[in-house]
């Protein structure tokens, strides 16, 4: 039995010898190999939200280098909340802009999907073109990526299911709103979860074409920030407004998470 398991153990090849690694060992290996990501990751982001959180804790105004570095405590969110009357509608700026691009790009992927999961010529072509806003045009990069996302899930649904709305006579529209769309949920929420994120930190898009104007109308929080710290050189509050800015998106993908959580669990029991 000894000499069986040494056999298992050991692989001979000719000129050499290769003794196999137990599963046990290469688990044990393997485990480490998150590491190197993992600090990568803390280095790029938590390292720095933690130092933005700490700096929110202060009054540090580059202009006053004599009032120096004071700890003011909870003082900067409460300025922005209450103090600041540019805040809330810079808030409401972001909001009509990730509501209004989200509904676009759903209303435009869903369109693009449905006619690129018909069996038209040339269709693998048109799904590759179709593609490429989502690396090139940030202004158009959504669109895309709804359709990837809804194309995929309308290849998950089996003919079956459209052949039987058919047959019982239920229109284009009528078998999209009442069956293909109910079964598309998953992804829309992917999309939505997804969007809804990127989308609140659009400053690019803003930086080279409005610069937040006329006046504050083209303003959202992201770009507020950038102009607080480099503008007004208030850096305890434009860290403050990051913060608040890092919190909202995740409330807001937390919420969507729990959402679908919710609802699966609910499925399946």
């Amino acid at each position: 039995m000894k000499q069986a398991n040494q056999a298992a153990q050991t692989a001979t090849y000719p000129g050499m010898q290769v003794r196999a690694v137990p599963k046990a060992t290469r688990r044990g290996q393997a485990k480490w190999l998150h590491l190197p990501a993992l600090a990568y990751m803390i280095v790029l982001t938590q390292i720095p939200f933690l130092l933005a959180v700490w700096y929110s804790l202060h009054s540090w105004n580059l202009l006053l280098p004599a009032q120096g570095f004071p700890f003011v405590g909870l003082s900067n969110y409460i300025n922005a909340f209450t103090g600041d009357p540019n805040f809330w509608p810079i808030m409401g700026h972001t909001l009509e802009l990730v509501v209004g691009a989200i509904t676009l790009a759903l209303v435009a992927g869903t369109a693009l999907a449905l006619l690129l999961n018909r069996p038209i010529w040339g269709r693998n072509v048109l799904r590759g073109l179709a593609t490429v806003p989502f690396l090139v045009t940030p202004s158009w990069e959504w669109t895309p990526f709804v359709m990837l996302v809804i194309l995929a899930g309308l290849q998950s649904i089996p003919d079956e299911i459209r052949e039987a709305a058919q047959v019982d006579g239920a229109g284009a529209f009528a078998t999209f709103w009442r069956i293909i769309f109910p079964l598309l949920r998953k992804p829309y929420e992917i999309a939505l979860l997804f969007g809804t994120i990127f989308i609140f930190q659009t400053f690019g898009e803003i930086y080279l074409t409005t610069s937040g104007g006329p006046g504050l109308d083209t303003n959202t929080l992201p770009y507020y920030t950038y102009r607080t710290a480099l503008f007004s050189f208030q850096i305890g509050q434009a860290a403050t407004l990051g913060v608040i800015g890092v919190v909202v998106a995740i409330l807001a993908a937390r919420g969507m998470l729990r959402l679908m959580t919710e609802r699966t669990a609910s499925e399946r029991s």
